[in-house]
């Protein structure tokens, strides 16, 4: 008796297991009807009869791989909707490793059912090899789809670029370009909002996307929120520590904040990159000047004269701030550029003699005496 109920519970497993594992893709009587003769149509290229069989074998079989394959196809090459073909071909690829799923499960409790699992689903069918060309053929239908977008952009119809891309995000949610072109198409529609949702999206994906942090930075900038632009442009200066155009952008955050302390560092590290940059000198000269570092002044006057020499109100103001810091060996020096660029300043000739007085040096002294003599 206890032999006979094992038997009968053995079998039981037995079937069980059978129906779990059994063929998923088998066809009934009319679809395999109906997908011989999609595939009669189809090989006649009457792509138009064969679409409609093939869909009647999905609606009784929906994980048919080769209906799935078929009929992705179709709207791929002939009908070129992209979007349709792509959704075939995720319906397969996950048709596909189910089914390679489903072989791994069998492995482990039925290594001889799994065998001839294999050879008549796997083997027969090359899904395999047929899963990686799939892959592919879904990766085309994204790339065709992106193309399309850019192509309305270009043809600047913004709107029914955003519709597109904003459907490619749904098949590929943490694609770069398809988020970045979506924030530049706000952009050129001159939408702030979503522009800045876009883009931090975008910096959500890749937080090392120097473009993409530039464009967030500037922004915030247009818009007056000068601290968010410069927390922004201080991340894009740790990604790009040795371009000077983010600090001079940061300088120029820091100098609608009216922060000179900040303002001076950020136009002092673009001297240090850029010695030939004339404005970044001139700025950090005058914010220097504001908080009363002579010194660190009169050194970004000095770099913003010797990359300018002919600038004669540059030369007038370092004259007159080397005068009033006393130094007047410097003043001599600058001075007599200044009166050599125009001969007939007074100005340039009073600071020359009497820094030369203050020094000492009569022979300059009276030689500049006679020259102002000579003006009046």
């Amino acid at each position: 008796m206890k032999l006979s109920r094992l038997i009968v519970f053995i079998a039981f497993l037995m079937l069980i297991c059978n129906l779990a594992y059994s063929d998923p893709f088998e066809l009934s009587g009319k679809s395999k009807t109906d997908f011989r003769s999609a595939n009669m149509y189809a090989g006649q290229k009457i792509f138009e009869k064969a679409l409609p069989l093939y869909l009647s074998v999905l609606k009784e079989n929906p994980d048919h791989i080769e209906s799935l394959e078929r009929v992705a196809g179709i709207y791929f090459d002939i009908k070129k909707d992209y979007f349709t073909a792509n959704e075939y071909y995720q319906k397969a690829i996950d048709s596909i490793e189910s089914a390679l799923a489903q072989y791994e499960e069998l492995k482990k409790s039925d290594p001889a059912a799994a065998k001839k699992f294999y050879k008549k689903r796997i083997k027969k069918l090359k899904l395999e090899d047929k899963l990686e060309s799939i892959k592919k053929f879904k990766k085309s239908c994204w790339i065709h789809i992106f193309k399309e977008a850019k192509n309305k952009f270009d043809n600047k119809s913004y709107d029914e670029a955003i519709e597109e891309l904003n459907k490619l995000l749904e098949i590929a949610p943490d694609s770069i370009k398809t988020i970045k072109l979506i924030a530049y198409s706000y952009r050129e529609k001159g939408d702030d909002e979503n522009t800045l949702k876009f883009l931090q999206m975008a910096y959500g994906v890749d937080s090392t996307d120097v473009n993409v942090i530039d464009m967030i930075a500037a922004i915030y900038f247009d818009k007056k929120e000068y601290e968010k632009a410069a927390e922004w442009y201080k991340k894009e200066s740790a990604l790009e520590p040795q371009n000077p155009d983010i600090y001079f952008n940061i300088g120029s955050c820091y100098f609608n904040l009216r922060d000179d302390e900040n303002a001076l560092q950020a136009y002092a590290k673009v001297v240090e990159l850029d010695s030939t940059n004339i404005d970044a000198a001139i700025n950090a000269y005058n914010f220097a000047n504001r908080l009363k570092k002579d010194n660190e002044a009169i050194n970004y006057l000095k770099i913003a004269v010797n990359n300018d020499p002919e600038n004669k109100d540059n030369l007038s103001i370092l004259c007159y701030k080397l005068f009033q810091l006393k130094k007047y060996d410097d003043v001599i020096v600058y001075a007599e550029k200044w009166f050599a660029l125009d001969n007939s300043s007074k100005e340039a000739a009073q600071l020359i003699y009497q820094a030369a007085r203050m020094l000492g040096k009569k022979e300059l002294e009276n030689k500049y005496a006679d020259i102002l003599k000579n003006m009046q």
